[in-house]
Formats: structure tokens, C-alpha cells, sequence
């Protein structure tokens, strides 16, 4: 299991668009998503993350569990980090 935490940058926070990238950058994997307000958010589910009200300037954990942690990992860091491509808050 690997764990890391992001803060969200973009400025539109956790929308559909930028959910589903997440969720299909841990496809293949567990994933849980601790939000800012301490509730654990189904990673693999576009609807629970969209539920979880999560916004720019928001901190989130990621708990990525699977054969293809690291990757998983790896690759929603780099979408969480570039703000999902969109302009930052």
C-alpha cells in the first residue's frame, strides 16, 4: 500500500472531468481518498468522489493498494499536481 497526500490545485476542484481522470488512473487498483474533512471516499467510484465536495485548496490522501500501485501512484500524482491540465486557485 502506498500513501501520499496532495493538495488540490485546480481551480474547480474534484469535478466530473477531473474525477474519472483519477479514477482511471488507479483502474486496477484499491483506492481509498481521505478528504480534507476526514470522510474516506471510494477512489475507483466517480459518483464518491464527486459526493466529496472536494475543492481547490483542499487537502486529499491517497491510499493506492494493488499490483500496479507504484504506477497508479505515480501517474495520479501527476494529474493531481498539474491541477488535472486546468488553471490553478
Amino acid at each position: 500500500m502506498i500513501i501520499k497526500s496532495f493538495e488540490i490545485i485546480n481551480k474547480t476542484g474534484m469535478h466530473m472531468r477531473a474525477a474519472a481522470e483519477l479514477v482511471n488512473s488507479v483502474k486496477g487498483c484499491s483506492c481509498v481518498i481521505t478528504a480534507f474533512d476526514g470522510r474516506r471516499l471510494n477512489g475507483n467510484s466517480l459518483i464518491d468522489i464527486m459526493s466529496g465536495g472536494i475543492k481547490c485548496g483542499d487537502i486529499i490522501t491517497l491510499e493506492i493498494e494493488g499490483e500496479n500501485e507504484k504506477s497508479a501512484m505515480e501517474q495520479a500524482q501527476r494529474l493531481i499536481e498539474t491541477g488535472f491540465g486546468e488553471k490553478c486557485c
